[in-house]
């Protein structure tokens, strides 16, 4: 392994052991935006010109 590449996997390491990873879920109750879209659907287009 070259000095440069030897190197880059040390700051690659480094970097994993010190910074912190995280991954977050968060889960939310669609059905009022779902029912609330359904009413909406054919007046929203007609009158703004965009579709939900």
């Amino acid at each position: 392994m070259t000095g440069m590449r030897m190197r880059t996997a040390e700051r690659l390491k480094e970097s994993q052991n010190i910074t912190a990873f995280l991954t977050s879920f968060n889960e939310i109750d669609m059905s009022q935006v779902i029912t609330m879209r359904e009413q909406y659907k054919e007046e929203v287009p007609d009158k703004h010109g965009v579709k939900l």
